[in-house]
């Protein structure tokens, strides 16, 4: 035996108590620090909104522009900052620009989304009683041509019943 090899290895301690004499890593060799967790109460949005109409105002950029310029900034996408932008102007109510002239209506007098996509215009409380005698007459139309179908019909029927007797 004294001429066999042995291999001096320590053994490794596999419980509790073993584990918990392993020293803590030290904060700078651990992961590196996450960012604070930031709260999701608007404020970037808001932040993000009042920069871009402060760049916008007075012409002298276009929001286009303003959106990359304050992604650089802060080291966001441009669409994540025109996200953000238009994400807190609708909850302001607030309309986007628009590429019309100033002359044309706006969007409340045009009417609802629905009614300008249907292309009808807004039924107004004084049109109702108009629209409702339009209604009734046109189903009236519509019950005379059907009852003139089904007598024709009915005609058609009597002569094709002529038509099938005769050898």
């Amino acid at each position: 035996m004294a001429d066999e090899k042995v291999l001096d290895v320590p053994a490794i301690d596999m419980t509790d108590a073993g584990l918990a004499k392993k020293r803590p890593r030290s904060k700078s060799a651990a992961r590196p620090a996450r960012p604070a967790a930031r709260k999701r109460d608007g404020s970037v949005g808001r932040a993000t909104y009042d920069a871009i109409n402060t760049m916008v105002a007075g012409g002298a950029m276009t929001k286009q522009a303003a959106f990359a310029s304050y992604g650089k900034k802060t080291r966001a996408q441009p669409g994540t900052v025109s996200a953000n932008y238009y994400r807190v102007a609708r909850a302001k109510a607030a309309e986007p620009p628009s590429r019309r002239s100033t002359t044309t209506p706006s969007r409340r007098q045009v009417g609802s989304t629905q009614q300008r996509r249907r292309g009808r215009p807004a039924v107004q409380a004084a049109n109702l009683d108009a629209a409702m005698s339009a209604l009734v007459a046109s189903v009236q139309d519509l019950a005379l041509a059907l009852k003139r179908k089904e007598s024709e019909t009915a005609e058609l029927r009597q002569k094709l019943d002529g038509l099938q007797l005769l050898p």
